[in-house]
Formats: structure tokens, sequence, C-alpha cells
């Protein structure tokens, strides 16, 4: 089948939360990311997105991620001065508790005042203005260490951010002139917590982006969708999942992983670092937790076939209802019941 995987934001804790999902779902349900018609990855789903598209090994991920976290200490300045040069966390111990996102930023991201491109330029606007600590070379450079490459995978990578500038919503392809690394920071650039990532004359930053499943469900044909996000109440992420829904209203077979009782938790605290070997291991228990709905999502024929059969069974007996019509509506929730999907 053309499956469509869909990674969303979540910060430090929202990397580890989603390796972890993939790693469980991989174990229990025989999932493949570099099996998907198109892996999408917003902020910390670009990470996460962009290592399970080239194929790493996601038990090493989450393994990693146990080793970094439990080696974390207290706040200390090095950590502070560290977390200039470590978006990932690898190196910046719990950083994450010293530094946070700006609560304008915050305020900005969960309005609903105007459209999501009027957000995201006024957004964009604060972090062009911002006085952060560290350059953009230098964060930029830091992604390399965990990526690994800067060539884009043989999958269709999908990532996404938002034009400082004007508001305007981008998914970076392989065939849009961008590296890897280049593309994968622009979509995690928190304004004025990271500097905003300059590409051909333009800025770029993770502000609030659009909707962009309708368009590209139909562009890879795709027969179901699943979606791996911690449900943490920002905007960006509800309309991401509002947009699902609204497709699987409309007949496409979705599964959405949002997380249970940990991540709900974890609330917004998202960026501190110390976090990441709790999450990781959540992760794995909600991937596990959801493997029978993302199971039977895989076992799903091509819509194609689905709608010829429909048609063939239709003409053979009217008396019958439309057995390929609105597909069932798959659930999967974490082990809380926290996770929601339709």
């Amino acid at each position: 089948m053309n499956l469509g995987l869909v990674m969303g934001g979540g910060g430090l804790v929202g990397i580890a939360w989603e390796l972890g999902v993939l790693a469980g779902l991989q174990e229990a349900a025989g999932l493949d990311p570099t099996s998907a018609a198109v892996i999408v990855g917003s902020s910390a789903g670009s990470v996460a997105g962009a290592q399970a598209a080239l194929g790493r090994d996601l038990v090493d991920l989450v393994e990693s991620q146990l080793r970094t976290a439990s080696s974390a200490s207290g706040p200390t300045e090095a950590a502070t001065a560290a977390s200039r040069t470590a978006p990932d966390g690898d190196r910046a111990g719990t950083a994450g508790q010293a530094r946070s996102v700006p609560p304008e930023i915050l305020e900005a991201m969960m309005s609903s005042t105007g459209s999501i491109e009027e957000r995201a330029a006024k957004i964009g606007q604060m972090a062009l203005e911002a006085d952060v600590p560290m350059e953009e070379d230098a964060y930029v450079e830091s992604f390399r260490s965990f990526l690994g490459a800067d060539g884009w995978p043989g999958v269709d990578l999908r990532v996404t951010t938002a034009e400082a500038e004007t508001g305007r919503s981008v998914l970076w392809s392989r065939d849009d002139g961008i590296g890897l690394v280049r593309a994968v920071a622009s979509s995690c650039a928190i304004p004025c917590f990271f500097p905003p990532v300059s590409f051909r004359g333009k800025h770029y930053v993770d502000g609030p982006r659009g909707g962009y499943m309708a368009g590209l469900a139909g562009e890879k044909a795709l027969d179901g969708i699943l979606f791996v996000g911690p449900n943490a109440a920002m905007p960006p992420q509800l309309v991401r999942q509002v947009e699902l829904e609204e497709l699987a209203d409309k007949g496409m077979p979705v599964v959405m992983v949002t997380g249970g009782e940990v991540v709900a938790g974890i609330g917004m605290d998202l960026m501190n670092p110390a976090l990441r070997a709790k999450a990781a291991e959540a992760g794995v228990a909600d991937g596990r937790q959801a493997a029978g709905q993302v199971k039977a999502l895989l076992r799903l024929r091509p819509a194609r076939i689905r709608s010829r059969e429909a048609a063939q069974f239709s003409s053979a007996s009217s008396s019958v209802g439309d057995p390929g019509g609105r597909p069932e509506r798959l659930s999967a929730e974490g082990p809380s019941g926290q996770g929601e999907v339709p």
C-alpha cells in the first residue's frame, strides 16, 4: 500500500518519544518506515523522520537517547554554554532547564488571530529581530552529527518549515536544491530560541504551517496515513490533527499515535534533555500499544483495488450497501488511553 508517515513536532522530548514509537511499531507491527510512499516531518518530526527515512537502526537510536539522557546532571554554566551549540541536546546536559522558549513566542504560537500565514509572518519577523546565543552556521552544522549525511534518502522525504519573511508554508524535498542538514535545521529553528536558517536569500523558522496533507495525499495516491506526534497543546500540531481527521471523514484510513500518560505528564516541557529517556521508553510502549491498529492499516488493500471491488460488488447487487465505501475508523491509544485516533 502507499503509506504516508507523518511525524509531528515536540522538541527534544518529541524526538526521543517519536523514535521510541517507531521502534515499538517496528517490533510489534512490522512497520518499515523506508517502505512508506512519503515521510513528512515537522520540527522534531523532521529529525526522527529523516533518520527513519535514511534507514537508521531504530533500536540503536532509542538506546542512544537513553544513554545520553542518563548522563545528564544538574544545570551548570557549562551545560548552559553547551546549549548554544547543541540543539539536539546531546552535549547540553540539562541545559533545557536553563533556557526556555520565550513566552511571547508561545503566546504567538497559541494565538488564533489572523490566518496561519499571517501568524507565521509575525513570528518570523520576531525571529529575524531576536538576539539568540547561537550563530546560524554553528546551529546548522550541529545537525550533521546526528543526521550523519547531507544527502537526501531514497524515500520521498518532505521537511516542513515556514518562510520568516512571508509566513509561507514550505515542504522541502530532494528536488529543492537544499541540503538535508539545512532543511532539517530550518524545520527545527524555534523562533527566538535558535537562529533562522537562510537559503537563497530567504530565512526559515519553526513557525505555524498551513494545511498540506490533502494535496500530498492526492499527489502520492496514498492508501492510508500514520501520524506520530506527541499530543502537546500547540496549534501547529492540532491543525495537523484536525486536517487528518477531515481526511478520515472523507474515507482515508488514518491512525494517529499521540501518546499516553507519560506524554501528557511532560506537558510543554519539551526542550528538557533530562526527560528524553523517559520519553523514549514511553514511546516504545505507546508504539507497542498501537501495533494492532497499525497492523490493520498496513494490511489494507490499495484504495484503487478497494474501489474496483466496490464497483464490481455494486453492479452485482444493488440490494446490499456499498462495501467499498467509508473505511472503518481505526483507533490507537497510548497505554493510558490518552491518545485519540479517528
